[in-house]
C-alpha cells in the first residue's frame, strides 16, 4: 500500500496523532522515518545507533554529526545501550504525522523536506502557503541554512489569542536532553519555539490538503 500525497486527516486528527507521539521514545537521525507506504503505528524506522554513528566515523564530512553526537552523549552521561533503537527526523514525523507518503514531489524536490516544503510555502503553494495567523495544526519551518546543516520543522500546537505560536511539537536532537516526567528522552517533544526563533528564515505555514 503506497501512502498518499493528500492528508487522510483531518487538522485535528493531525494534532492528535502528533500529540501521540509524545509518548514514545525516539532518537533523532537525518534521513530516517517511516513514510514510505501504508500507515506505520510511529513516525520511526529501526536503528542501530553505535553501528549508524560508526559508518559516519568512516566519512570525513560527517565529522561534525559525529562529533555532536559523541559530546552530547558524554554530557548527558549516555552510552549506546541507553538509547533508542528507533529514530526518525523532523521532516520524517510531519510526514507520518499527515499520513502523506515522504517520498513525492514537490517544490522541484523527491522528497518532503524542510527545504521543499519551505519553497513551496513561498513560491509553489501547491501544498503549503505561508499565513501570518497561526492556528494548531500549522507548521513551522526554515530550510536548510547550507549543508551540512538541515533545516527544521514542526507542528504548532498551542496559539495564543493573537494568533502567535506557543508550543511546538517536533523531532529534534536537542530534545533528547529533555528528562521527560516517566524518565524517558525522546527526541519528540513538546517546546518552546527557541529554535525557530533563532533563524530569520522561519515561516508559518499551512498545509492545503487536509481532509475536510
Amino acid at each position: 500500500m503506497t501512502a498518499p500525497t493528500t492528508s487522510p486527516y483531518t487538522r485535528a486528527q493531525l494534532l492528535e496523532h502528533a500529540r501521540g507521539a509524545l509518548k514514545l521514545r525516539i532518537l533523532y537521525w537525518l534521513g530516517a522515518g517511516a513514510s514510505e507506504s501504508g500507515e506505520p503505528t510511529d513516525p520511526s524506522t529501526p536503528i542501530d545507533p553505535k553501528a549508524a554513528l560508526d559508518e559516519k566515523r568512516r566519512h570525513p564530512e560527517y565529522a561534525d554529526v559525529v562529533r555532536q553526537y559523541d559530546e552530547a552523549m558524554r554530557q548527558l552521561g549516555l552510552r549506546f545501550d541507553d538509547l533508542p533503537r528507533r529514530a526518525c527526523d523532523c521532516s520524517g514525523f510531519v510526514a507520518w504525522a499527515l499520513g502523506v507518503a515522504r517520498q513525492q514531489p514537490l517544490a522541484g524536490s523527491e522528497w518532503m523536506n524542510t527545504d521543499s516544503i519551505h519553497a513551496d510555502a513561498t513560491r509553489g503553494h501547491s501544498q503549503f502557503e505561508v499565513v501570518t495567523v497561526a492556528q494548531p495544526g500549522d507548521f513551522l519551518v526554515y530550510p536548510s541554512p547550507g549543508k551540512p546543516k538541515p533545516g527544521h520543522i514542526g507542528i504548532v500546537s498551542e496559539v495564543d489569542a493573537a494568533g502567535r505560536p506557543l508550543k511546538v511539537i517536533h523531532c529534534a536532537p536537542d530534545n533528547f536532553r529533555i528528562v521527560q516526567p516517566d524518565g524517558r528522552r525522546t527526541a519528540i517533544a513538546a517546546t518552546d519555539l527557541a529554535i525557530f526563533e533563532a533563524s530569520p528564515a522561519t515561516r508559518i505555514v499551512a498545509y492545503k490538503r487536509f481532509n475536510a
